[in-house]
């Protein structure tokens, strides 16, 4: 089972502005029969022609389609297997709002949800904005809606903290599809804004000391506490310092039997199968002062990121390790702070974190971080079918990688780059054409 989203600090740093869709004629509601790509009232639906701009030359910048600003969808996430892109709106004047799901390659209505009531977020004190989940389990694909808020109260008691998750079969149809199920959590003490969406279909959310993992698809909640997440008795250097290294144990991940874990300049995955993170340890890390983090965990692999030998030119080191045994991957010494913006390609090849790209095939790892010849580029997409990352320079230069050899070339300035490739389209979010939201390319 794989899920992909919108990661939390992706996501925390765009907002989630929920607007406009209605189901009158010539809107993009479906019929109610199913997904037939026509309005309710049987007019065909509305779907716009991808502006013309300037795109990287693989792209076909004459086809596509593209979402309008004024039809209020956001925050698009794709789901290459079904061959779909989800979508979450406001309703038309109301607090509401719905999951509308098209066509990757047409933008054609597949479906629309019921509406879905937002939860109070200002008696309870948490501010966080729904997140789109899309998930795959035993040849059935799904969509989820996290969210968090406050439930009950009535003014004298506050509303209890609670993290939700709305889930929908992808293959849903009509104007009107009804969630398979929604899961509460308890979240007084979750972090939920830290939540990590796992390849698996799991949603981990941390607390102080310990967290819950929550399956989107059955909906089964595991709670974790501090004395579960404990470092493996054995585990070198973690009991020799003032404070215990699991002394307050994050979970950041959950596998087979077993929690991967951050803890303090240490890392590990408890159970049978557990080891702790010098397992791990990169050639270039310090081995004996250096911190080590796990920033991300995709594809049965972790990404961690460790303080780098004194002396080094650069002060981190990025690692990719395998996930059930903690075996070390491939690692690459590559300024930068924590990894905010993980990105996995659609065939699971090609990782990349900030400034750090892996080829899990090749085993090897690139770095475009600064140095005194070049300015740092950050990866914002990889087209996997042709092995072409797409980049942005900090000064906001678009660029291309070519990730057979790690060659970098800065693209003409204006050039807008993808921000994920996946079935054969380029989805377009940022610097869009006036009157334009998003919009869906061709891969040439």
């Amino acid at each position: 089972m794989r899920l992909r989203g919108i990661t939390a600090a992706a996501a925390a740093a765009t907002a989630l502005l929920l607007a406009g869709c209605g189901g009158s004629a010539g809107s993009d509601e479906p019929g109610p029969g199913g997904p037939s790509g026509t309005a309710s009232s049987g007019a065909p639906a509305k779907t716009a022609h991808a502006p013309e701009q300037a795109l990287p030359d693989g792209f076909d910048a004459a086809g596509g389609w593209a979402v309008r600003s004024d039809e209020g969808l956001h925050d698009p996430v794709i789901d290459a297997r079904a061959g779909a892109v989800a979508f979450l709106a406001d309703e038309p004047g109301a607090s509401d709002f719905r999951v509308r799901v098209r066509d990757l390659k047409t933008g054609a209505v597949r479906w629309s949800s019921s509406p879905l009531r937002p939860l109070d977020t200002a008696q309870s004190g948490m501010s966080f904005t729904p997140r789109l989940l899309v998930a795959a389990k035993d040849g059935k694909d799904y969509v989820a809606v996290l969210a968090s808020g406050g439930v009950g109260g009535d003014g004298v008691d506050k509303p209890s903290s609670v993290m939700r998750l709305t889930v929908f079969a992808l293959d849903s149809s009509g104007a009107a599809a009804a969630p398979l199920r929604t899961v509460d959590v308890p979240a007084q003490d979750l972090s939920v804004a830290d939540f990590r969406a796992q390849d698996d279909g799991r949603v981990v959310v941390p607390r102080s000391k310990g967290g819950v993992a929550v399956d989107i698809v059955s909906g089964a909640v595991t709670t974790y506490t501090a004395d579960q997440l404990k470092a493996p008795a054995n585990a070198p250097g973690c009991r020799d310092s003032l404070a215990d290294c699991d002394l307050l144990p994050h979970l950041v991940g959950v596998s087979g039997d077993g929690a991967l874990v951050n803890g303090e300049d240490a890392f590990w995955r408890t159970g049978g199968a557990g080891w702790f993170s010098a397992a791990a340890r990169p050639p270039q890390a310090d081995a004996e002062y250096g911190s080590a983090e796990i920033t991300a965990v995709t594809g049965g692999r972790v990404l961690a990121r460790w303080e780098a030998q004194n002396g080094l030119a650069f002060p981190s080191v990025v690692s990719v390790s395998d996930l059930a045994s903690g075996a070390l991957t491939a690692s690459v010494l590559c300024t930068g702070g924590r990894d905010t913006n993980v990105r996995t390609s659609a065939d699971g090849r090609y990782l990349a974190a900030g400034t750090a790209v892996f080829d899990l095939r090749q085993n090897k790892g690139y770095c475009f971080a600064e140095t005194p010849q070049h300015n740092a580029l950050t990866v914002q997409s990889v087209d996997d079918a042709h092995g072409i990352a797409y980049a942005m320079t900090d000064g906001k230069t678009p660029a291309r990688i070519t990730l057979a050899d790690g060659r970098t070339e800065a693209l003409p300035q204006g050039t807008a780059i993808p921000r994920d490739v996946a079935a054969g389209m380029g989805m377009f979010t940022d610097n869009q054409p006036e009157g334009f939201s998003a919009a869906f390319y061709p891969v040439r």
